[in-house]
């Protein structure tokens, strides 16, 4: 029994007010807080995906001279990491280069004339660019001797019988009313063996290349001209197995791309080419620079050449080889791989 102090009155009142804030706390307890509406949380950042790794690539080179220059500064200035490419460039002899491609241990190879070479001799590797289609020879002879007419009766030293400085030799002879009957080619003289020998007297003349060439006309050796003005040839550029134009073309053409860029490079960049040449070729600037000079004109302008070249180029091959059937340019050459790489820049605007 509730029992209520007080006078009815008051008594009701404090009662009423009991209720009232009992019923008070008992709202405020049991209603849950209402609280603003929150926005929905943003969507995740998709996660970019990882580059491709580089595909890895080996490319043969012969020695470390300018025309072989080109690649390494591919690598040098990043077109071959522009391209996807891990390269590696592995020295050895253009003869090791074609076996090695065709035993599918190499990748491409810059013994361009070796190349083709196989080549000719039913070998599965096509060229794909041209950096230099004319041989870098220059015929120098002793001091006293005035035009090519005055070695009549002399001596001419070569590096090989029937190769490509003999070659040469004889159409800068011709060129100058010379036949090759008329003087005697001496073998196994090449590279710094030609200012020896001149040196010694053993020869009258001999066919020299870069570096060679710039030695002997400081020492007062009289130039006879460049035999690369009577003969085209297969000096330098890049080739690779049939197989790998067939089953890797984005390989070929990367590889192309990033060889055209470093073409350009060395035609647009005097002193940047100058200082690659020198740490390549481990030469002092002043020698880089004065081959730079003196070669740069013989570059394709685009890593191609014509068909007229071409066809020379394989002549003068053959000859060289000893091989009576005649090869096409089409069958020796795949040069619409450097075709769309020039394109393809050119519509980019490219610039080293």
């Amino acid at each position: 029994m509730l029992v209520l102090v007080g006078s009815p009155r008051r008594r009701l009142s404090g009662w009423t007010a009991c209720v009232v804030l009992g019923l008070t706390l008992l709202t405020a307890c049991g209603t849950p807080a209402t609280s603003a509406p929150t926005a929905p949380a943003p969507p995740a950042a998709p996660v970019a995906a990882a580059p491709p790794a580089p595909t890895h690539v080996s490319v043969a080179y012969p020695t470390r001279a300018m025309t072989m220059t080109g690649f390494y500064i591919a690598t040098e200035e990043g077109y071959t990491r522009e391209e996807g490419l891990d390269a590696e460039m592995v020295q050895m002899v253009g003869t090791l280069s074609a076996q090695s491609m065709i035993a599918r241990q190499i990748d491409f190879g810059m013994s361009a004339g070796a190349l083709l070479a196989a080549r000719l001799r039913g070998a599965p590797t096509r060229v794909i660019f041209v950096q230099i289609d004319k041989p870098l020879y220059y015929l120098y002879a002793q001091p006293e001797i005035g035009t090519v007419l005055d070695l009549v009766g002399m001596s001419v030293g070569v590096s090989s019988v029937a190769d490509s400085t003999q070659v040469a030799a004889m159409a800068g002879l011709a060129a100058g009313g010379v036949r090759p009957d008329q003087v005697t080619f001496i073998a196994n003289v090449t590279g710094g063996q030609a200012l020896a020998a001149l040196q010694a007297g053993s020869v009258a003349a001999a066919v020299t290349s870069p570096p060679t060439d710039v030695a002997t006309g400081r020492l007062g050796y009289r130039n006879l001209g460049f035999l690369g003005d009577h003969i085209a040839y297969l000096t330098a550029g890049l080739a690779t197995h049939e197989e790998t134009l067939r089953d890797r073309p984005d390989l070929v053409r990367a590889m192309v791309r990033a060889e055209l860029k470093a073409h350009r490079y060395m035609q647009q960049y005097r002193a940047g080419t100058i200082a690659h040449m020198a740490r390549f070729q481990e030469v002092p600037l002043e020698e880089a620079a004065i081959v730079y000079d003196r070669n740069l004109q013989h570059w394709t302008a685009d890593g191609l050449s014509t068909p007229e070249r071409l066809e020379e180029m394989l002549r003068t091959l053959r000859q060289e080889l000893g091989i009576d059937e005649p090869v096409s340019p089409d069958d020796a050459f795949a040069l619409s791989f450097t075709r769309q790489a020039v394109e393809e820049l050119d519509r980019a605007g490219w610039r080293p």
